[in-house]
């Protein structure tokens, strides 16, 4: 804990620090009996609502808010014994390619701190990068986790959507554009954290878990090798940066191979993106677009997204 509070606003990743005396005073507890996390550093993404902790989204709007109750996330994580110390930053409202926000400021790159972390999930990479976390948690609409983590040299993996319960609140069909995954310096541990988070929660229907034996093994299930893996090739469809080398390791452990076309022409996937983006922006900062004061405290992407959804 002090290592980790040395270093702390080196790059400005671990926002809404808890009080030092405080933390250290709750690193010094014994563990209790059935924790399974006991006495590990979290800091959770400023988009998931922590009680006693700020909780802002990176909007000037809620940058004094302090939730009255904790998401599923961060609750499981308080009854495990991890040490909550605090939020990772992120773009105001979690959209956008680098983390920065007017209530925080910009989240630097650990290896040049006048380079971006990436985004939107910047700060959970970062302070894996500096080695004050093990793990954290990151969210993912279009690389909001993958980014950050090549940007950060970490390893961030976004499963299909449902496997990691949510809170629930608010939601619509819109909701699957995105999903929440584990971050970490190696892929173990992103494999064991991914295995802890994955328990269904009675009060989350929609979530569908994994079933069978690899639900019960949890992280084990993540060192299955698939019999067949699909390959998504570029030619003629406008995708860049498609490698036909990029699964020869896998050939070579015994997984068929198999060469598939993009299933629609680039240009058309982008516009249906921006569009449902759009649309999702609607149920965040476009709740306050409405609003003309507000609304001037958008930044000017947002502001757009709003507009056009």
């Amino acid at each position: 804990m002090a290592a980790v509070l040395d270093r702390i606003h080196v790059v400005n990743a671990i926002v809404a620090l808890r009080d030092q005396d405080a933390l250290m005073t709750e690193a010094r507890r014994r563990r209790r009996p059935g924790e399974r996390l006991p006495g590990i550093l979290f800091a959770l993404k400023d988009l998931v609502a922590t009680k006693v902790i700020r909780t802002t989204w990176g909007s000037p709007h809620f940058a004094e808010f302090v939730p009255g109750a904790d998401d599923l996330l961060a609750a499981r994580l308080r009854q495990a014994g991890a040490i909550l110390i605090g939020k990772n930053n992120t773009p105001e409202w979690g959209q956008g390619s680098h983390s920065f926000n007017p209530v925080y400021g910009a989240n630097r790159n650990p290896y040049d701190t006048s380079r971006s972390a990436g985004g939107s999930s910047g700060g959970a990479a970062a302070a894996l990068a500096t080695r004050m976390l093990f793990v954290a948690d990151g969210s993912d609409m279009m690389s909001s986790l993958r980014d950050p983590a090549a940007f950060c040299n970490v390893y961030g993996f976004p499963p299909s959507f449902g496997l990691v319960p949510r809170s629930a609140g608010g939601e619509n069909f819109l909701s699957t554009l995105a999903t929440d995954g584990p971050m970490g310096r190696n892929v173990e541990d992103v494999a064991r954290l991914h295995g802890w988070a994955l328990p269904r929660h009675a009060l989350r229907p929609r979530e569908r878990g994994l079933c069978g034996p690899a639900g019960r093994r949890g992280a084990r299930a993540t060192h299955r090798l698939a019999r067949r893996l699909g390959r998504s090739l570029s030619e003629g469809a406008g995708y860049p940066g498609a490698r036909p080398s990029g699964a020869v390791g896998f050939e070579g452990l015994g997984t068929v191979v198999e060469d598939l076309p993009p299933p629609f022409p680039a240009e058309e996937l982008w516009s249906a993106w921006i569009t449902l983006r759009a649309m999702f922006s609607v149920g965040g900062p476009g709740a306050l677009y409405e609003d003309e004061a507000e609304r001037a405290k958008l930044n000017p992407s947002l502001s757009g997204r709003s507009s056009r959804g």
